[in-house]
């Protein structure tokens, strides 16, 4: 079974909310142990705690940007093919 790749915009400001279907998909994520990516540790760790989520999951995100892509690229690919969804 492959895992699945799924984009969830969130808003691009610091005031605006997070929709509610995007947290649901993020919530349900943390519960699965599936893999969250996020471009910019710090601003990704605020907005997930701005947002409501829980903290304890901020430990395992993956940063993903024009500077780690290349090296983390395959890993993450391998990852879907086993049947880990990406987030």
């Amino acid at each position: 079974m492959k895992g699945k790749l799924t984009l969830i915009p969130t808003p691009i400001d610091d005031v605006s909310l997070l929709e509610p279907v995007a947290k649901e998909l993020l919530l349900k994520a943390v519960v699965d142990k599936d893999i969250i990516c996020v471009e910019e540790l710090k601003e990704g760790r605020q907005r997930w705690l701005r947002y409501g989520l829980p903290r304890e999951a901020i430990e395992s995100f993956v940063l993903y940007n024009e500077h780690t892509r290349r090296h983390i690229l395959n890993d993450l690919i391998k990852k879907l093919k086993s049947g880990k969804n990406i987030f």
